[in-house]
């Protein structure tokens, strides 16, 4: 039997006591409390998803437990999903009644008019539903403006990810060595990865202590370790050009021309494909849910995961997740709630974890994470980094943000402009393009 199967049927006989609806599924009822399932008319509901082969038959498990509680309800999936095609399908009258919402664009589309606001049924099955059993940056990427538009999915923190080789080959202790320690900061990273870089006879590196990433998502994290940010608190104004956030981004780039830690441009096209932790080039690198999407089915090394380095002001993640929404114009509202309910219930959310598809979003299956969701190892440094992080600062010119940002920084970490100008033609920038988006 292979695990996927097993871990089916097990859910399907655990389902109802893991959501306390034991009771319900005996009576026939939906969670909502109306008339018994049983005596309604068959739905067929469309579930919109980018549908990732990989990952249709680990989210199977959450549809399965679902027919088990709505017998009259089919889950039809609708594959290829992006943002892009399916505001395309809103266009076109042919939307899904429910859909994925990359957690990053869900802003935008809210703004476009695309989603039924959820505020009310939220409200409806609080106790059901119990907000409060979700760390708090889960409920943060499915709300705008103070309203609710889904429920979330595939919700993690981004934090690095280590091979344990790259370190204990020097006889160096590893980042989650000094995070047990309480010694993982800034300075000791840059210390820790400056002895994990190794040189051959020409002083050419054949091992790099990291690999950071340079994206705006990439560096959300490091601006706030240090009590920096892209926008303020309400996100209506860029605050990027800031000498906080420029003394940031400058101990940033002299990872990679002081301390040599950070391959440059030309270093990691020269290392082709073997630019990651899993060919032994690069000590540690950045992933989301710990790596193990990623790097769960390899055999070749040992791996794992570890919080984000304290910085001056604190230790902090950046959280993202997706949206599970129900699509203006659905016939199907109700039933489009109790399922993208159902996605985000203790029941759901064990499903997902047990398969494997992603870590946990509420608090109640954290110990169900710490046992089932191995490797990586530590997994408590991953709720450690919930417990740390924020989510994004989204606003509907993200996609905007991203551009300006990959566009006026690039120069910055190949060392070719001064850091203090670079941010401030992105803070005018962006600053721009918030401001159109709001007109």
């Amino acid at each position: 039997m292979n695990r996927a199967t097993g871990t089916r049927r097990t859910l399907l006989r655990t389902a109802a006591a893991l959501s306390g609806g034991a009771l319900l599924a005996a009576c026939g009822q939906s969670a909502a409390g109306d008339k018994p399932a049983a005596n309604l008319p068959p739905v067929n509901l469309t579930w919109g998803q980018r549908a990732e082969p990989q990952y249709v038959s680990k989210e199977q498990l959450v549809i399965d437990i679902y027919k088990e509680k709505r017998p009259h309800v089919t889950i039809e999936r609708v594959a290829g999903i992006t943002t892009t095609t399916l505001l395309a399908t809103l266009a076109a009258g042919t939307a899904p009644d429910t859909a994925w919402v990359e957690g990053a664009d869900m802003p935008n589309v809210v703004t476009l008019g695309a989603l039924v606001e959820v505020t009310k049924y939220w409200a409806r099955d609080a106790k059901e539903i119990n907000k409060d059993d979700f760390y708090p940056p889960v409920m943060d990427d499915v709300t705008w403006q103070g309203k609710l538009w889904g429920t979330s999915f595939g919700t993690a923190p981004h934090q690095p990810v280590y091979n344990k080789d790259a370190f204990t080959r020097f006889s160096l202790p590893t980042p989650g060595e000094l995070a047990e320690k309480g010694q993982w900061t800034f300075d000791a990273m840059v210390d820790l990865t400056r002895r994990a870089t190794n040189r051959d006879g020409g002083g050419r590196p054949i091992q790099y202590g990291m690999l950071p990433l340079t994206n705006l998502v990439g560096t959300v994290m490091w601006l706030r370790s240090n009590g920096g940010d892209v926008l303020n608190a309400d996100r209506t104004q860029v605050t990027l050009d800031t000498p906080t956030n420029a003394e940031t981004i400058q101990s940033l780039v002299d990872l990679r021309w002081k301390h040599r830690v950070w391959p440059t441009a030309d270093e990691i096209a020269a290392l082709g494909q073997q630019r990651n932790i899993q060919s032994g080039a690069i000590g540690m690198e950045w992933f989301w849910h710990g790596g193990a999407n990623n790097l769960r089915d390899t055999n070749a090394f040992e791996w794992d995961v570890v919080p984000n380095p304290k910085g001056k002001v604190a230790a902090t993640a950046v959280v993202k997740g997706n949206g599970e929404v129900i699509l203006k114009g659905s016939k199907q509202e109700e039933e489009g709630w109790q399922w993208i309910k159902h996605i985000a219930s203790k029941e759901g959310d064990a499903a997902l974890v047990k398969s494997g598809r992603t870590i946990h979003r509420r608090k109640s299956t954290e110990a169900l994470f710490n046992k089932e969701f191995h490797p990586p190892a530590g997994t408590k440094w991953i709720v450690t980094a919930y417990n740390q992080g924020k989510i994004l600062p989204l606003v509907p010119a993200w996609t905007e943000f991203n551009r300006i940002w990959n566009e006026t920084m690039a120069p910055v970490w190949n060392n070719a402009v001064t850091v203090r100008s670079a941010l401030t033609e992105t803070h005018r920038q962006m600053q721009a393009a918030m401001a159109a988006t709001t007109r």
